[in-house]
């Protein structure tokens, strides 16, 4: 059994700070992680672009 320490919260954290994850919580990002993998296991191509 492994365990997350406060420490590997603050990378993951810094994680979704940033790139493709910019601004995007945890559950939004496994949302979107789903859909993409379900598109790309179809062919289908991705494009990402960030709205402010």
């Amino acid at each position: 059994m492994k365990k997350l320490t406060d420490f590997d919260f603050e990378v993951i954290k810094y994680q979704y700070s940033y790139g493709i994850c910019k601004f995007t919580n945890l559950e939004d990002f496994e949302e979107n992680h789903k859909i993409a993998k379900d598109r790309i296991s179809k062919g289908e191509k991705m494009i990402f672009m960030h709205l402010e």
